[in-house]
C-alpha cells in the first residue's frame, strides 16, 4: 500500500474516531498495518499542530526555559545573547562576559522585545 493511500485514508479516519482504529481484525494483516501507521500520522499531525518553527541567527536573544518551574517561579529566565550556531540542533550563548553555555534549542525560546 503506498502513502497516498494511506493519506486518503486518514480524512476517513479522523471522520470516523480514534476509537475505530482500537478495534481492528486482526486476521488481515496488511489491515492491521495500515491502521498503525495511519494512527501514528495522525499522532505526529496532533503534535506537530502546534509547533512554530523559528531559525535562529547570531546576535539573536533568547530566554532559556525553566524546567518545571513552581507555581510564582518565572517559566523563561532573562534574556541571552546567541554568539554561534551548530549544526546539531545546539547553540552557544553568552552568560555573562566570561561564561559561554552550549545548549539545545529545545530549551530555548526566543525573545520579543
Amino acid at each position: 500500500m503506498t502513502l497516498s493511500i494511506i493519506v486518503t485514508d486518514i480524512e476517513g479516519l479522523r471522520r470516523s474516531g480514534p476509537m475505530d482504529l482500537h478495534f481492528i481484525n486482526h486476521s488481515n494483516s496488511s489491515q492491521f498495518i495500515t491502521n498503525t501507521i495511519a494512527q501514528v500520522i495522525l499522532q505526529l499531525i496532533r503534535a506537530n499542530r502546534r509547533r512554530l518553527s523559528h531559525d535562529y541567527q547570531r546576535n539573536d536573544e533568547v530566554q532559556i526555559l525553566t524546567y518545571k518551574p513552581g507555581k510564582l517561579d518565572p517559566r523563561a529566565s532573562t534574556p541571552f545573547r546567541i554568539i554561534r550556531i551548530h549544526t546539531n540542533g545546539t547553540v552557544t550563548i553568552q552568560r555573562t562576559p566570561l561564561v559561554t553555555e552550549r545548549i539545545n534549542i529545545r530549551r530555548l525560546r526566543p525573545y520579543k522585545r
